[in-house]
């Protein structure tokens, strides 16, 4: 079933993630485009779970985010 907000487990890893990378106000435009966008697109938790898979494999994660 697609997803209407991120979940909060998700919003908490992303932020694990972004932790020394993003500012706080980055942060948040960062969650508010990606929930626009997953209004768009069929977006389920495995499909979290790959963003998520992705960032973590990223050796420049701010130049990703």
């Amino acid at each position: 079933m697609p997803l209407k907000k991120l979940s909060d487990d998700f919003i908490r890893e992303l932020a694990g993630y972004s932790a020394g990378y993003l500012p706080e106000q980055e942060f948040e435009k960062l969650l508010t485009l990606i929930e626009a966008e997953i209004q768009k697109h069929y977006f389920t938790r495995t499909s979290e779970a790959n963003l998520l898979r992705i960032v973590k494999g990223m050796f420049d994660k701010f130049f990703f985010l």
